[in-house]
């Protein structure tokens, strides 16, 4: 028996709709194998970002253009199991092309609202369901359509997926607009660091121009201590002190523990001033409990006439420039001895305290912005988790 989605809509007179049924998703779905469109473009089939152009991929990915004859058509509203689908549902195309004979291309049978199923077919309810009617199936397998046709799934009324659709659409709306300016205020901050840093904009006192920028390395203002090498064994999954490392330094990655006592600059105290030096690698103010980091990360600790804001920015500017020298590489990392040997162009005290005020300030417009962003995301979910069963 079907369950009953916490949320529904009514029609126009404040009536409930009939009850949703299940069909089974032949009953719904056609397998499409149409080739022979060569003219039109190359599309890939992606979990983050949906179905877009193969030259929006952002790598060079490499196919056979003489195989392009074996290539399915894909129309807009058309759906796509691909190689991942048993981990993020179906993926939904707004273009027209084609795609490798590897994919499978679904397009309606009967008439539905193709948003409201783009919507359905990425819950995580259906993937569930998919995981358990293709059992079996492991990563770099494809799920065929004869796997795929025998999966029951929801089926409102048309007025009501319409419904549905609409309003998720306008919670996108709204999710993307925020992401725009999120994207905005962070360009926004790049280009005021750029115009900063080589000094088309400078500050003044109440009545004179500050003093020129001096160029200094790091080693005269600032202390680079390492933390912890750790052995596999060390880390738990619980004990006393957090284990800051490099997966973990700007995302909430993973987290492992330690019970080890330190000498007390292996631990970061909330404000302190830290830099990740291999892998992705970069400055921040460490805000939260006290936590040991790891070898791969300094603590810097300073020693005269530099604020630890300003010199955060100044840190934070010079990353773009020391991945341009690394060439990209992988694996990138800068040595102790490198980074404090490192020269910068400092302002005076009272200068980089009005530069790190300005530059705060745009952070904290951002900030601002990301915590609506995920509030509207989070809103997002709990809305799938009510109208899909």
């Amino acid at each position: 028996m079907l369950n009953t989605p916490k949320l529904r809509f009514k029609d126009k007179n404040e009536n409930a709709y009939p009850e949703w049924k299940t069909k089974r998703a032949e009953e719904i779905f056609k397998n499409k194998t149409i080739k022979n469109m060569s003219e039109l473009p190359v599309l890939s089939v992606t979990q983050d970002r949906g179905t877009i152009l193969r030259e929006d991929c952002g790598i060079n990915m490499k196919y056979d253009k003489t195989a392009l004859n074996t290539y399915k058509l894909v129309n807009k509203g058309d759906f796509i199991i691909s190689l991942r689908s048993f981990q993020g549902g179906l993926e939904y195309s707004d273009l027209d092309g084609i795609v490798s004979p590897a994919y499978t291309v679904l397009c309606p049978l009967i008439n539905i609202n193709n948003v409201f199923y783009k919507y359905y077919l990425k819950t995580y309810n259906f993937i569930c369901s998919l995981n358990i009617a293709v059992e079996g199936i492991r990563d770099g397998k494809q799920i065929s359509y004869n796997s795929f046709k025998t999966i029951k799934l929801n089926y409102p009324c048309l007025e009501e997926q319409e419904k549905i659709a609409g309003f998720l659409s306008k919670v996108d709306e709204l999710i993307n607009e925020c992401e725009c300016e999120v994207k905005d205020l962070e360009e926004q901050k790049k280009g005021l660091m750029q115009k900063i840093f080589s000094q088309q904009i400078r500050f003044k006192d109440s009545n004179n121009p500050y003093p020129d920028w001096k160029e200094v390395q790091l080693n005269t203002f600032a202390t680079l201590i390492n933390g912890r090498a750790y052995k596999q064994n060390e880390l738990l999954h619980t004990g006393k002190y957090p284990v800051l490392r490099v997966g973990n330094f700007f995302t909430n990655g993973d987290w492992y523990y330690s019970n080890l006592q330190l000498e007390p600059d292996k631990y970061a105290e909330n404000g302190d001033l830290l830099y990740a030096w291999s892998a992705s690698f970069g400055p921040r103010i460490w805000m939260g409990e006290k936590v040991i980091y790891h070898y791969h990360i300094w603590k810097i600790s300073l020693k005269k006439n530099v604020d630890k804001l300003f010199l955060l920015y100044l840190l934070e500017q010079d990353v773009s420039a020391l991945k341009a020298q690394m060439n990209g590489g992988i694996m990138m990392h800068i040595t102790k001895e490198n980074m404090e040997n490192r020269k910068f162009i400092l302002p005076c005290l009272e200068e980089q305290e009005k530069i790190a005020k300005v530059l705060s300030k745009m952070d904290e417009l951002i900030e601002e912005k990301k915590a609506l962003l995920s509030n509207w995301q989070q809103f997002k979910k709990g809305l799938l988790q009510q109208m899909f069963v």
